[in-house]
């Protein structure tokens, strides 16, 4: 029982940051589109290519945020949610590794492994933790009708 009050925690938890980190990514974008504003990019200049990705990035976390806003309510009817969550966090884990032994973001310092690590362990917690398969009563177990 612990587990999935820890599993729903850490799909709301990611949803709300998802969906935060969503709207801003894509505020940000809508706002350098403005006349006279910046790109957007403080810290990495993205130009407006950037921009527009990074507002398509913010779309998809706001929905991702929806889905694992779903899985927290529902986690048993959405364990795959939690499943591609975890290959995300991977694949995010691993690229970030691999921008940091580049150093082509040496901006950044260690932050890129912090991030990756903090990644993988969230990955981890996903797997981890996921409810049980509910078996479904077959016609046969349920009896004469």
């Amino acid at each position: 029982m612990i587990r999935l009050v820890i599993y729903r925690g850490l799909c709301g938890l990611l949803a709300l940051l998802g969906v935060l980190a969503g709207g801003w990514l894509a505020l940000q974008s809508s706002l350098s589109l403005l006349p006279g504003a910046a790109a957007p990019g403080r810290l990495l200049p993205l130009g407006p290519h950037g921009g527009f990705y990074m507002a398509i990035c913010g779309c998809a976390l706001i929905g991702w945020g929806g889905a694992l806003f779903h899985a927290a309510l529902r986690p048993a009817d959405s364990r795959g949610v939690g499943t591609s969550t975890s290959l995300a966090l991977t694949l995010l884990a691993i690229y970030s590794l691999w921008a940091w032994f580049s150093g082509d973001l040496a901006v950044l310092g260690h932050q890129l492994r912090w991030a990756a690590a903090l990644a993988l362990v969230t990955a981890l917690g996903f797997l981890w933790l996921r409810p049980p398969v509910e078996e479904e009563e077959s016609p046969q177990r349920m009896g004469p009708l």
